[in-house]
């Protein structure tokens, strides 16, 4: 068996090794050892008389042949396994690294590296290094305090209760001629099936509404005042209505991104630039310009092939949470994007 530890400090002494997680323009870099088939981080064993970023950069240089880079450290982790040191803790540093540029021959054990932006299935060390790499996501997790702010905020509108009156449904036109269908139980259309909410029952998320970014203030207001709860029309290219309340899901996007104005899925491009898949953070979006957009809140485990995300959706009718494929969003055309 073989147990990780994290510490925030150690005694410099007992550093033994030193594992860099290396990325190279937003992908991971791996290397692969000229006796074995399997990948691992870069890293080794600190040599007599070197300081433990010594090592590191030692490191860095001989398995990946790194001439220009950032190096930084994150934290101390140990190993206690019976198949090494007899059974002995064992403590390491881990650094992160981002290169620049890369010697074109390696000249060291290492037969190459890999840029990649999949985690590997087949570890040199399975039972360690996922979880350096798992410790080093949730620093990241960590230190997005903006991140979760803005998740907060989304599962505000997942969870908000409300209590509607007969006066906010409506499946005709309303007072300026436009259509609306407020998806409430009694509305089933000929594709979409979403109707849920229920007068003068406590109802739980903010109904989807074409067109709309309302804050939870105004959506609270607009109840009282007779306006209509949601809008999910068939028909996208009819127009929103001025007299219903809700989000869709560029609302959605506008109010916890703090925008200064509603946008459309098309606009995100002038708020938002793409990344990688391996930088996505809590805050970040997928999105697939002029059709929809969805918050990324975790992945469910450390296979990273399922997401949480939340969003505002015409077929389920309001503001939910629920789990996606990575691999049918990115087949799909999703990309992930990070507010400027």
């Amino acid at each position: 068996m073989t147990v990780v530890r994290f510490y925030d400090d150690i005694e410099d002494s007992l550093l033994k090794f030193a594992v860099i997680i290396t990325k190279y323009q937003g992908h991971w870099v791996f290397c692969k050892h000229k006796m074995r088939e399997t990948l691992e981080v870069p890293g080794g064993h600190r040599e007599p008389g070197e300081t433990i970023e010594e090592t590191a950069r030692r490191e860095l240089y001989e398995e990946t042949g790194a001439l220009r880079y950032t190096i930084e450290p994150l934290g101390i982790y140990s190993v206690t396994s019976s198949e090494h040191f007899e059974g002995t803790e064992t403590f390491g540093k881990l650094f992160y690294a981002e290169v620049e540029e890369f010697e074109e021959e390696l000249h060291s054990e290492i037969e190459k590296i890999v840029i990649t932006d999949e985690l590997p299935e087949n570890w040199t060390y399975p039972e360690i290094q996922p979880k350096l790499l798992e410790f080093w996501g949730s620093l990241i997790m960590d230190n997005n305090s903006w991140g979760r702010q803005v998740i907060e905020k989304a599962l505000e509108y997942v969870n908000y209760k409300w209590i509607p009156r007969s006066a906010n449904v409506l499946h005709g036109v309303d007072e300026a001629g436009r259509f609306v269908d407020t998806p409430d139980v009694t509305w089933k259309g000929v594709e979409l099936d979403c109707g849920w909410w229920q007068v003068g029952q406590v109802n739980i998320g903010i109904p989807y509404g074409w067109g709309n970014a309302s804050t939870l203030e105004e959506f609270a207001a607009g109840l009282k005042e007779g306006k209509y709860a949601g809008n999910v029309p068939e028909d996208k290219s009819r127009y929103g209505s001025h007299y219903t309340v809700g989000v869709d899901c560029s609302g959605l996007l506008t109010r916890c991104w703090d925008l200064p104005k509603k946008i459309a899925t098309r606009d995100i491009p002038l708020y938002a630039e793409v990344i990688e898949l391996n930088e996505i953070c809590q805050g970040d979006v997928f999105a697939k310009v002029g059709s929809h957009v969805m918050f990324f809140k975790e992945f469910t485990d450390e296979t990273q092939t399922e997401v949480v995300i939340i969003d505002s959706t015409r077929s389920i009718g309001k503001v939910s949470q629920r789990v996606l494929k990575v691999a049918e969003l990115l087949a799909n055309g999703y990309l992930v994007y990070r507010k400027k």
